[in-house]
C-alpha cells in the first residue's frame, strides 16, 4: 500500500509538474503572441501614419493647384481686359487716322483749288 501511495504521489506530482509546464508554455505563447500583435498594431499604425502624410502631401498639392488656377484665372482675366482696352484704343485710333485722311483731302482738295485759280490769275495777268 505504501508503495502504491508512493506511485500515486509520483504520478500526482507528474500531472502537477505536466500542468505546470503546460500553464508556463501557454503563458509563454500567450506572450509571444502578444508581442507579435503588438508588433502587427504597430505595423499598421505606421501604415496608417504614411497613408495619413500622402494623404496630407496630396492635399498640400490639391491646395496649390487650386491656388494657381485661381491666380491663372485672374491673370486671364486681366489680358482679357486689357486686349479689349487694346482693341478699343486701336478702334479709336483707326477712328481718328479716317477723320486726318478726310481732312487731308480736304486740305488737297482746297490746294488744288487754290491752284487751279492761281493759274487762272497768273494766265489773266499774262493775258492783261
Amino acid at each position: 500500500e505504501s508503495n502504491l501511495r508512493e506511485k500515486i504521489d509520483c504520478l500526482i506530482a507528474k500531472v502537477e509538474s505536466t500542468e505546470k509546464m503546460k500553464q508556463e508554455m501557454l503563458a509563454q505563447q500567450d506572450e509571444e503572441h502578444a508581442k507579435e500583435l503588438s508588433l502587427q498594431c504597430f505595423q499598421y499604425q505606421k501604415r496608417l501614419d504614411d497613408k495619413q502624410n500622402d494623404i496630407d502631401e496630396v492635399n498640400v498639392t490639391v491646395q496649390k493647384l487650386v491656388a494657381k488656377r485661381e491666380w491663372l484665372s485672374r491673370q486671364a482675366k486681366e489680358l482679357k481686359d486689357q486686349v479689349l482696352d487694346i482693341q478699343h484704343e486701336r478702334m479709336e485710333e483707326t477712328r481718328r487716322c479716317k477723320k486726318l485722311d478726310e481732312e487731308i483731302d480736304r486740305m488737297k482738295f482746297r490746294l488744288e483749288k487754290k491752284e487751279e485759280e492761281l493759274t487762272q490769275t497768273k494766265a489773266q495777268m499774262d493775258g492783261v
